[in-house]
């Protein structure tokens, strides 16, 4: 296997806590109110909303942006691995089922 492939490995196995999403922060409407945190993903096609403390966020951003980290990598490794699978055993152009 390729030693860059096998580098992009590495980096992914190290990686702490994961999650997709976003986290928002809305600043509060008049100035006695609170500063409230969420995290939005989609489950089945639907967005869902969950309230966060301030300490759940920063944990959960840091868990994101991760994630983001790790997609890119993924996105290098299919590029990789699609690049060493055409050269080491021609794909047939016309696929038949």
């Amino acid at each position: 296997v390729d030693a860059g492939y096998r580098a992009l490995q590495r980096i992914v196995q190290r990686q702490p806590l994961i999650s997709q999403g976003t986290v928002n922060i809305i600043k509060p409407k008049s100035p006695n109110g609170k500063t409230l945190y969420t995290w939005t993903r989609k489950v089945r096609a639907k967005t869902v909303t969950v309230s966060l403390s301030k300490k759940q966020a920063a944990a959960f951003r840091k868990a994101i942006d991760t994630n983001r980290r790790i997609e890119n990598i993924l996105a290098q490794l299919r590029k990789t691995s699609q690049a060493m699978l055409t050269s080491e055993s021609p794909v047939s152009k016309k696929i038949t089922v």
